[in-house]
């Protein structure tokens, strides 16, 4: 996942500054509206209430944003602008910095600090950080003198923002005299190669004291940059071609290959002079390389697939958890011939998920996507479908305006990671995790609870109703993360289905909690053919051998623990 908070755009053909923030998931290409609510009241499971976004950082543009850690901090930019006039969001004339957090819930912070130094505001100047923990600032354009800085400044970020940490400035500056260093300098870019504590700094505009502005093309780096009084600067000369000057490009790290994308040319303003290019920089081989750009499909685990019975081998998936924990909107298809390719519907599009249902309507050659956990937490219980042939993505029920209708108060409510399997022209789910509210003891505010559910359910994909199924008392203990597989029949069991282990939820709200579900070596099986017609009449009678009893169905009964 990636944020965009704050832009420019154009109204009535006058420039307006944006404070609007964009998460995009890369997995399925789209974008999403994240919305903050000033002074949101979280109360937590364990009744502890936070007062979030307090101050929001309001629109602005020449900003930077870096990650760090599991959370991101943005500094500067100016709100406002009438020609080379920038106004700023408030008067102060140091550099203002908010912290991003995606969790437990959406919110900004500003950044605290102590200490008698820091940098002055400033927009267009790059943000670095370092996998030891350090951010590092260099250059813009300074709000005070309007012309472009060449200072540089870290912090340790490795202290929690949101749990009261705050934050020391200190210059990076090499001592005066001490070597040559970069010109003054905006809308250039800096990374941090970490196996040597070294900031590298590449291209941007500058003023050359003429009322113009000039393009740079070259590199420089400083070691050491968090020991400033060894640290000296050193201008790279590599070993072959190298991207023409630009600015306000993309830049990134990985490994030891710096990798530039597209920005702003020498031409002046316009399409004519944006660049569409990509170079990777090997920092150890001093080299430069055109890079061409391909697709790959990034991995995820908990992915709803289905296969199709009709084509041999060919599958779709939706939806899943990324490396980084992030739910993904990733639609893949698979075919046995061709491997596996990416899917990219149109129009609107289902919020990334993981543990939700997702089936197959092969009649219609679509895919029907409902329930889910989504970042907040956030479970779900919209209803979706693909149209795979016009690849296109319909809301059937949800909040959404373009949906066709709001979701029906008959169902599972907000369910996630429920086990789940098609069964006929519909599907059955059995546990999941859902939430409730619970009173805080002497407070006017409740917590959110998450809960283990022991609820069967089918789902009608005619209809796209969903149905309880009464099973009596004797039943699975609630769980999630659970299997399910429909097996038909299997001796006298007519329509039998299984529900394979999983992991009980209770264990959090004991005392002492778990920090991790606990696992199940359980199985149990359900008759889901007809109850019979005459009372009188069983549906399967067992011979004891392996302690199962007599049931009238659909009943849950243990099989035995694995």
């Amino acid at each position: 996942m990636m944020t965009c908070s704050c832009r420019i755009t154009l109204k009535n053909n006058s420039p307006k500054v944006l404070d609007d923030t964009w998460m995009y998931d890369f997995s399925a290409q789209t974008w999403s509206a994240m919305s903050f609510q000033q002074n949101f009241q979280y109360v937590s499971q364990d009744c502890v209430s936070t007062i979030g976004n307090t101050l929001l950082p309001g629109p602005r543009a020449g900003h930077s944003v870096v990650g760090a850690s599991s959370f991101a901090l943005m500094c500067g930019g100016f709100s406002s602008f009438n020609g080379s006039l920038h106004m700023y969001q408030n008067d102060s004339d140091i550099l203002d910095c908010f912290w991003f957090s995606l969790d437990p819930f959406l919110q900004w912070k500003p950044l605290k600090t102590v200490g008698q130094t820091a940098p002055t505001q400033r927009w267009g100047h790059s943000m670095a950080y370092s996998t030891l923990g350090i951010i590092v600032v260099f250059g813009g354009v300074s709000k005070a003198t309007q012309n472009a800085l060449g200072d540089c400044w870290f912090i340790d970020s490795s202290v929690n923002p949101f749990s009261g940490g705050q934050y020391v400035w200190k210059s990076c500056n090499p001592p005066p005299g001490k070597s040559l260093q970069p010109a003054p300098r905006f809308g250039h870019q800096s990374v941090i190669y970490s196996n040597s504590q070294t900031l590298y700094v590449y291209a941007g505009f500058a003023f050359n004291g003429l009322n113009g502005i000039v393009v740079h093309d070259d590199m420089w780096i400083l070691q050491n940059f968090n020991q400033p009084e060894v640290s000296q600067w050193k201008r790279i000369m590599a070993a072959t071609n190298k991207p023409a000057a630009r600015a306000f490009f993309s830049m990134w790290l990985e490994g030891f290959t710096i990798y530039v994308h597209g920005g702003q040319g020498p031409g002046g303003t316009g399409l004519s002079s944006v660049f569409s290019d990509t170079w990777h920089y090997n920092i150890l081989t001093n080299s430069w390389k055109q890079y061409p750009v391909s697709e790959a499909a990034p991995s995820a685990t908990q992915i709803a697939v289905f296969q199709s019975k009709s084509s041999s081998g060919h599958v779709v998936s939706f939806g899943g958890m990324l490396a980084d924990g992030l739910p993904s909107g990733y639609v893949g298809s698979f075919s046995p011939a061709d491997g596996w390719s990416k899917v990219l519907p149109s129009g609107n599009h289902p919020v990334a998920r993981s543990g939700h249902m997702a089936l197959y309507d092969e009649s219609a050659s679509k895919m029907i996507v409902t329930l889910g956990l989504t970042v907040g937490p956030e479970l779900l219980d919209d209803l979706w479908e693909l149209d795979l042939e016009l690849l296109t993505w319909t809301c059937l029920q949800g909040s959404q305006t373009s949906c066709r209708a709001a979701v029906t108060g008959h169902g599972p409510g907000k369910l996630a990671h429920a086990a789940s399997s098609s069964f006929g022209l519909g599907a059955l789910t059995f546990g999941g995790i859902t939430s409730t509210s619970a009173s805080c003891a002497g407070q006017s505010y409740a917590a959110q609870t998450f809960l283990a559910t022991s609820n069967t359910w089918m789902i009608d994909l005619e209809s796209l109703s969903w149905l309880r199924i009464n099973t009596g008392t004797l039943k699975p203990n609630a769980r999630v993360f659970s299997a399910m597989a429909v097996v038909g029949q299997v001796s006298t069991l007519k329509n039998a289905v299984l529900v394979l282990g999983g992991a009980t939820w209770d264990c959090f709200h004991a005392s002492p909690k778990c920090t991790v579900p606990q696992p199940l070596n359980d199985v149990w099986v359900i008759d889901m053919a007809r109850k019979e017609t005459f009372p009188g009449e069983m549906m399967a009678t067992f011979d004891g051998v392996d302690d199962f009893i007599s049931v009238q169905l659909p009943s849950w009964y243990p099989v035995f623990a694995i």
